[in-house]
């Protein structure tokens, strides 16, 4: 892996920056508001343009200067009365070199103390290196997922190589999401990861090399429970009740039977026999119950025998539903093993 320096100029300043006068008067003199008026993020810069940053500003009149500060370059706009014309900053950067930069914003006193008043986030994309044999084709790869899914992509059909010359593919970041192995880059939205994912991957060719940005966007998965009521029987209620839930949020699902009628087992998206069950949101669900009429009979207990000759005997019509309940032993003169606690439904 090369060492890389960033060469960051600084093309334009310009602002104009107005201050309130000492006898303006303040709810709270000591505070300063900084209003970004553009949005910068998730827009698209490559390496020579203009970014302009728009503010608008309340300033106290104990306010000496706002520094924009990024990677090793401050820039300083003093607070002039005299050349003051409106209240709103315009700064414009140009950085020479790709990455992903955080200008900082920072109020300066006259006490000489310092305010922070936000921060923004720009992404610069990197120029196409065709004057070699093996380049990135593109100065950033952007795409979009969401929770839950795994975005997998051949780096081979992401650059240029007409000479098919080795490559080596290296990750310049530490990204846990992340894995690259023979070629293929996955990366892993796992429950709760939205938000916007920057990392950088070297190519090398021999003495070739070239890096390239990934900026990857994961928005939140939302699922859909609808509850399906039994006839006069009974009903089934989600807590929290909401329009959509997240992948992952955790719910109760609740079986009410109408007087006269008893839970009896889930008939659709919940697997249990228990009235009350929690369940983790992974996709959109159906959820039904299955109620009877009278008290509920409970669950046959069966440990170890025949299987069929229990079935048969709950068999009749007058005896159903029910259910068996078998536990984790031997059955049918030991030729079926049941590891597990196992519920049987006869409908």
């Amino acid at each position: 892996m090369k060492t890389k320096f960033l060469l960051l100029a600084l093309l334009a300043v310009a602002f104009v920056l107005q201050c309130a006068s000492p006898s303006d008067p303040f709810e709270n003199p000591n505070m300063v508001r900084i209003e970004q008026l553009s949005s910068l993020h998730e827009q698209e810069y490559s390496v020579g343009d203009s970014i302009k940053i728009i503010y608008e500003v309340d300033l106290p009149h104990l306010l000496d200067s706002i520094v924009f500060s990024f990677e090793d370059k401050r820039i300083v706009l003093e607070c002039d009365y005299e050349r003051a014309k409106t209240d709103t900053i315009e700064v414009g950067i140009s950085i020479e070199q790709p990455g992903n930069y955080e200008i900082i914003i920072t109020a300066i006193l006259k006490d000489g103390s310092e305010r922070e008043a936000g921060s923004i986030r720009v992404i610069i994309d990197g120029p196409v290196r065709d004057d070699q044999d093996v380049y990135w084709t593109q100065g950033s790869y952007r795409d979009t997922l969401y929770e839950g899914e795994v975005l997998k992509l051949q780096l081979d059909n992401l650059l240029s190589n007409e000479g098919n010359k080795a490559v080596e593919f290296t990750m310049l970041d530490d990204q846990e999401r992340v894995e690259i192995e023979d070629k293929i880059l996955s990366f892993d939205a796992a429950v709760r990861d939205s938000g916007l994912y920057l990392f950088s991957v070297e190519l090398t060719s021999g003495e070739e090399y070239d890096t390239l940005m990934f900026i990857l966007r994961v928005d939140p998965k939302y699922h859909t429970l609808l509850t399906l009521d039994s006839e006069d029987s009974g009903s089934v209620i989600i807590e929290p009740q909401r329009e959509a839930y997240r992948l992952g949020d955790t719910v109760v699902v609740r079986a009410v039977p109408e007087d006269g009628y008893s839970f009896f087992a889930w008939r659709e998206g919940v697997m249990g026999y228990h009235d009350e069950m929690y369940i983790i949101v992974t996709e959109d669900l159906q959820i039904s119950a299955l109620f009877r009429e009278g008290e509920s009979r409970g669950c046959i207990l069966v440990d170890g025998g025949s299987i069929n000759e229990f079935m048969k005997t709950y068999a009749p019509q007058s005896m159903r539903p029910q259910m068996l309940c078998l536990e984790p032993v031997m059955y049918e003169d030991d030729r079926i093993r049941i590891s597990g606690n196992v519920r049987i439904v006869i409908q």
